[in-house]
């Protein structure tokens, strides 16, 4: 089944090739509003010209002086996927543009996360240190023995380490003159780097 096109030019100037108008066959085709030109084959599309130039033919809907002239529907096909090619390079383009800036942007809010990670890593080894220290430093207090009679002052001396980290303390007892023996203790301790630690306390016996 052969499907059939007409062209109907508006006011307009179309410039098409002069071999267009060769290989066709068609009817005529009552006119619509005196402007319509023949029917053709599957292959072919009819407009209407006025005149030809060299190797083209200059198209107008004047109706006083009309050329007929056949164009294959492939042409405009062609012609149609241009544009449409053209139309969507445009849009490609403009949303290559947008992907660059958002791809930009990524990378720096990547770099800003990257520098935030690597803040927080400095933090935690920090915090890791400060805590192993501690432990240190509270295992070196030690705790001095009750003084044998009252007015006697005891002590205890210690180092200590804990996962690589160490400290060093000591403590003190002095023993009241009291009828149970009591005594009030001092205790303290470093590991170093400001990690220092104290007690006070009271020691007795019931």
């Amino acid at each position: 089944m052969r499907r059939y096109f007409t062209a109907i030019l508006a006011p307009c100037l179309w410039i098409m090739p002069a071999q267009a108008q060769e290989n066709w066959e068609g009817t005529p085709v009552p006119p619509a509003n005196g402007s319509a030109g023949k029917v053709s084959g599957n292959e072919y599309i009819v407009a209407r010209c006025n005149r030809r130039v060299p190797n083209n033919y200059l198209c107008t809907d004047d109706p006083l002086a009309v050329r007929e002239v056949f164009i294959p529907i492939s042409e405009f096909a062609r012609w149609d996927t241009v544009d449409a090619l053209r139309q969507d390079l445009v849009g490609l383009a403009g949303t290559v543009e947008m992907q660059g800036g958002r791809i930009a942007a990524l990378e720096t809010i990547v770099g800003l996360q990257g520098a935030d990670i690597a803040e927080l890593d400095r933090k935690m080894e920090r915090d890791r240190v400060s805590a192993r220290q501690g432990i240190a430093a509270a295992v070196a207090i030690g705790n001095a023995p009750m003084p044998s009679e009252p007015g006697r002052l005891s002590y205890d001396i210690n180092v200590a380490t804990f996962r690589g980290e160490q400290a060093a303390g000591g403590s003190f007892k002095y023993r009241l003159n009291l009828p149970d023996p009591t005594a009030i203790s001092f205790g303290f301790s470093s590991s170093g780097r400001g990690n220092q630690a104290a007690r006070v306390g009271l020691s007795g016996e019931f």
